[in-house]
């Protein structure tokens, strides 16, 4: 079984062809991944589908986010809105996703210890953003207990709002 058959057919051998490319076998790994998750992304960006995402692809401005943190456990502000994150892709950044609505949402799903959120990309609140860059930008990661909040206020305040939260819920239902 040749690589022809292995790894995208006739249509990676021709596209080799046409540009004179060569491409070893991790090179034509990594090319087709990008490509396919591009053509993912682009059918997502115009159907506006919700999907489930993992946090660690979530970028924030961490400014937005410690605000939306302190609405929620300090002044009793949780999101009334049950609707996914929105979210845009970052150019040049495969797999990243700049948050551009939820922030009170996230919080919640953060202190709910939920690794993946439902998110749709573009639609209301997408029009007007920045990409979060440098010192302003706050990355999500489901390896940590509360996917990176660790970042903005130590552990055992988040594990007393993550608590707070859990009893919040149990009266509301």
């Amino acid at each position: 079984m040749g690589g022809h058959d292995r790894f995208g057919g006739g249509f990676v051998t021709s596209y080799i062809r046409m540009t004179h490319m060569k491409l070893t076998i991790s090179q034509l790994r990594k090319f087709l991944h990008e490509e396919v998750v591009r053509l993912i992304e682009d059918a997502e960006n115009e159907i506006g589908i919700p999907f489930d995402m993992s946090i660690s692809n979530l970028v924030g401005h961490r400014e937005s986010l410690f605000d939306a943190y302190e609405h929620c456990v300090y002044r009793n502000k949780w999101s009334r809105t049950p609707e996914p994150l929105v979210v845009v892709p970052i150019e040049g950044e495969i797999g990243k996703y700049q948050l551009v609505d939820g922030y009170h949402r996230l919080i919640e799903y953060l202190l709910d210890g939920m690794k993946r959120v439902s998110v749709v990309v573009g639609g209301a609140g997408s029009r007007e953003y920045s990409i979060a860059r440098g010192g302003e930008r706050w990355e999500g990661d489901e390896s940590k207990t509360y996917g990176n909040l660790e970042d903005l206020t130590d552990k055992k305040t988040l594990k007393s709002h993550a608590l707070k939260r859990k009893n919040l819920k149990k009266t509301i239902v």
